[in-house]
């Protein structure tokens, strides 16, 4: 008997280490089967093309928590990695498959072994942003899914809204002026993250926007009921314009806030235009991510 088992253990493992579809045949309903992630598909938006390929996450290492019925059948911030050899993700710690839509399971990119139970991750989004530091903050998760067949596809999307500023200088009294800095005033930027849960900021505080050209502006923050705030404008000559921006909606996460300002003569700034869309952006310069610590 003792035997048998280490054999059975032993075909489990060699399951779970080689996991393409084509490599995974289950009996039944797959119950007590190694749960496998076959993908994690990156449908909502096309930023990162060093590490999302065709619609596809493949690179570094994903926090998984799987809650089942019991140890074998769960798992909480266990860490799953992306194999090129097996075009797939696996796990040192075996999550058995319960059978169809007995599991729930979230995920999150990239991996932090710096997770609170029953909290998350604490993050603090940078209180000067640039266009690195806004593809290092970009993490990724799945929506709260039921596991209802193995080998399982998730769908990631941003765990963050982005804002973006766009300005139109109008004026001869800004003819040999300069944008210096666009600030975001009283914005969500501090609070623990879990993509398992709705999660709102806990801190709120002024962040720089990152310039990425063309009069153009854009910033991370953190998700809020947040509807309105105040944006301000900094010329090279010292002058500060300021505006109260309102939203159609709160800054929930994976959206893009687009926000289209006016500056006119010596004092005037205006808000033209807010919109709020999907994330879909152009590839960010830096194409890494790193570890949040």
């Amino acid at each position: 008997m003792k035997t048998r088992a280490i054999i059975i253990q032993a075909l489990l493992a060699t399951c779970f280490s080689a996991c393409t579809q084509d490599d995974i045949r289950l009996d039944g309903n797959g119950k007590d089967e190694p749960l496998v992630i076959s993908s994690a598909q990156m449908t909502t938006f096309s930023t990162r093309a060093a590490i999302i390929q065709e619609g596809r996450l493949l690179g570094g290492e994903i926090g998984v928590t799987v809650e089942g019925n019991g140890a074998r059948y769960s798992c909480e911030n266990a860490k799953w990695t992306y194999s090129s050899d097996n075009d797939c993700w696996t796990s040192e710690s075996t999550v058995l498959y319960e059978g169809p839509c007995k599991q729930n399971l979230y995920a999150y990119w990239p991996y932090s072994d710096n997770f609170v139970e029953n909290q998350g991750i604490y993050i603090t989004l940078p209180e000067r942003q640039s266009t690195k530091n806004l593809s290092d903050y970009d993490y990724l998760c799945s929506d709260y899914l039921e596991v209802d067949t193995n080998p399982i596809d998730i769908e990631m999307h941003h765990a963050f809204p982005k804002v973006r500023v766009n300005i139109t200088k109008n004026g001869t009294s800004l003819t040999n002026e300069s944008i210096s800095n666009v600030k975001l005033l009283k914005v969500g930027k501090n609070g623990y993250w879990n993509p398992g849960v709705k999660t709102y900021a806990t801190t709120f505080s002024n962040v720089t926007m990152a310039d990425v050209g063309d009069n153009s502006y854009e910033a991370l923050v953190f998700p809020s009921d947040l509807k309105e705030f105040t944006v301000e404008v900094t010329t090279s000559n010292g002058r500060v314009f300021s505006t109260l921006v309102k939203l159609p909606s709160p800054m929930n996460a994976n959206y893009k806030f687009n926000i289209n300002l006016i500056i006119a003569g010596k004092n005037l700034i205006v808000v033209d235009n807010v919109s709020v869309t999907d994330w879909v952006d152009n590839p960010l310069e830096n194409g890494t991510i790193s570890e949040i610590e």
